[in-house]
C-alpha cells in the first residue's frame, strides 16, 4: 500500500481515482495470502537475474517487461517509474511503466514474489488461463486487466490500468496483455 501512496502522492488530476483502482487490485491479490510452504524456489535463467547473495536470486523486472513492451501496449512512449521500496522479503522483482499527462495516464505493473501463497484465490468472474502452473485473468473497464500466475514456485502479476477520457477501455487491451504474459512467462 505504501507503494501506491507514494506513486499517487502528486497533485495531478485523476490520480486519486487511479490510486483507488490500483489499491483494489492489491487487495484482491493479497486476499488469499497466508502462511504455508512456498514450494521452494528456482533461479531465473535470463539476463534479468540478479545475484542477491545469501538472499537468493532477484529479478530485474524492467529487463523482463521492457520499455518497448510498455510503449507498444500504451501506443505512447512509456517511462519507467521507480515506485516505492517494497519491504516484503519474498519480493523478487518489479517494474512499473507509465505514460502520463495532466488529465490521463496508463500504468503497466510487473511484480514477482517467491512463493505460491501470493496467488490467493481466483476471484469470482475471473477467467482461467493456460499459463505457468495455474493462472487467471480479471478484466474490467474500471480496474483494468490483471493477469496473475504461478510458475516454478513464484507468483507473477502483470497488470494494466488507465484513467482519462481520452484513454481506451482497458478491456480492449486483454489480448495484448495475454500475449505479453506469455512472452514474460518465457523469460522467467
Amino acid at each position: 500500500m505504501d507503494l501506491l501512496l507514494r506513486f499517487f502522492s502528486s497533485a495531478k488530476p485523476g490520480r486519486a481515482v487511479f490510486a483507488a483502482v490500483c489499491a483494489m487490485t492489491v487487495v484482491v491479490l493479497f486476499a488469499g495470502c497466508g502462511s504455508g510452504d512456498d514450494g521452494g524456489s528456482s533461479a531465473v535463467q535470463t539476463s534479468a537475474a540478479i545475484d542477491a547473495g545469501e538472499g537468493g536470486t532477484l529479478i530485474a523486472g524492467c529487463k523482463v517487461v521492457t520499455e518497448a513492451d510498455a510503449t507498444s501496449l500504451f501506443g505512447k512512449q512509456a517511462v519507467e517509474d521507480e515506485g516505492a521500496p517494497i519491504t516484503d522479503p519474498n519480493m523478487m522483482g518489479d517494474c512499473f511503466w507509465t505514460w502520463d499527462t495532466d488529465t490521463s495516464n496508463q500504468l503497466l505493473q510487473f511484480l514477482v514474489w517467491n512463493g505460491e501463497q501470493y496467488y490467493g484465490q481466483e476471484p469470482a468472474g475471473s477467467q482461467s488461463l493456460d499459463l505457468g502452473d495455474k493462472a487467471y485473468m480479471n478484466a474490467g473497464s474500471i480496474f483494468g486487466v490483471d493477469i496473475i500466475w504461478v510458475q516454478d514456485g513464484k507468483t507473477i502479476q502483470l497488470s494494466y490500468s488507465n484513467i482519462g477520457d481520452d484513454m481506451p477501455d482497458p478491456v480492449t487491451k486483454v489480448e495484448e496483455m495475454k500475449q505479453l504474459a506469455k512472452k514474460v512467462s518465457g523469460k522467467l
